[in-house]
């Protein structure tokens, strides 16, 4: 008697082991079905051999794995029905890789919008006076100039600069200074590059008046009040012009700007 319940216990289930591992890979299949709509034709095979192969396995024993491979089948395939599976055996291609991308602007996009900030550039009106102005201060461009490498202003440099200089008047009642005012609405562009548009860099002015002016970049400036400063900067290229250019630095926006000739031949 003893004998007898040892090997009932003992005897391999080889259809119901197989029906529970190929029901299991059914039932990943399914939830890949479930997620991304695409189910492979392996994926049918795996699901309903392993349902064919668990409910024949019920009837030995032991029916451990028979039952639950059984079980399982019949998850996937209500899963497989409720997405609606059932009624379409038109195999879904893989995930399209392009489409994902194309959901990413930034990445996909890169090349346009650069052109588009570059249109965009190119279309801002023209401010002739050499005034740039809002509400809290305005900025007069009273004069500039080209300066190479080696002459007066530009002794120690090792490209060509661009010097402006300018007054600042603060116009609302908070209290600010030349540098802040420059620098949080006007942007130098010399467009040289492809991949994007080409912010210039300040550098040094070597002149005395550049220098008494940049003492006073960071002076207070109180409502009413005007303070005559200047700015220098390092150019990338001799003939492309440069544009000085009032820009909202939060939304990118562009309200006006003004052009300057590098190479005056």
């Amino acid at each position: 008697m003893g004998d007898e319940k040892n090997k009932a216990l003992t005897t391999k289930n080889t259809l119901g082991s197989a029906g529970f591992i190929l029901a299991l890979a059914g039932f990943t299949f399914a939830l890949i079905e479930f997620f991304t709509g695409w189910l492979p034709l392996l994926g049918w095979a795996a699901l309903i051999l392993g349902a064919v192969f668990s409910i024949i396995g019920t009837f030995k024993n032991p029916k451990n794995r028979a039952i639950s491979g059984t079980v399982v089948s019949a998850v996937a395939v209500i899963l497989l029905i409720f997405n609606g599976a059932s009624n379409n055996f038109s195999f879904k291609p893989p995930i399209d890789i392009k489409a994902i991308l194309a959901s990413y602007p930034s990445i996909n996009n890169l090349e346009t919008k650069v052109q588009r900030e570059r249109r965009n550039l190119k279309q801002t009106r023209i401010l002739k006076n050499g005034v740039i102005e809002n509400e809290q201060t305005k900025i007069r461009i009273t004069s500039h100039e080209i300066i190479p490498i080696g002459e007066k202003g530009n002794e120690s440099g090792d490209k060509p600069i661009i010097a402006f200089w300018f007054e600042v008047t603060n116009k609302s009642d908070e209290i600010t200074s030349a540098l802040n005012s420059w620098v949080g609405q006007i942007v130098v562009y010399q467009d040289t590059r492809s991949d994007l548009i080409n912010t210039l860099n300040t550098t040094i002015l070597d002149d005395d008046q550049f220098l008494d002016s940049a003492s006073r970049v960071l002076e207070d400036i109180k409502k009413g009040d005007t303070v005559k400063c200047a700015i220098a900067y390092g150019l990338d290229d001799d003939e492309i012009p440069v544009d000085l250019v009032d820009r909202d630095i939060v939304n990118g926006e562009f309200y006006g700007k003004i052009r300057y000739q590098i190479n005056k031949d």
